[in-house]
């Protein structure tokens, strides 16, 4: 599980992005906000952003077992990526 994150962005080929990151810890868990600014070259969640700019937010919690992560939740506001994108119908 340690290699989720370049799986899941591998494919999004960032043309341009930036990403922040704040953390907090009770172990064994681990919480995130990780601040994407991004332009994405094509689907992102199942959106058309096809290279536009957006920025969105993902909490994400790691739980660990020693030194690796066993279980990871997050959590992104699709609905807040889908709002900065053209509606169909502009």
């Amino acid at each position: 599980m340690t290699d989720w994150p370049s799986r899941k962005f591998h494919r999004f080929r960032f043309a341009a992005g930036c990403i922040r990151a704040q953390l907090a810890c009770a172990p064994p868990m681990v919480a995130s906000r990780l601040v994407f600014d991004c332009s994405p070259v094509r689907m992102l969640f199942g959106l058309p952003v096809n290279g536009r700019r957006v920025r969105f937010d993902e909490t994400a919690f790691y739980e660990f077992l020693g030194a690796k992560i066993v279980s990871v939740r997050s959590v992104i506001d699709t609905a807040g990526v889908a709002a900065q994108l053209p509606r169909a119908d502009d």
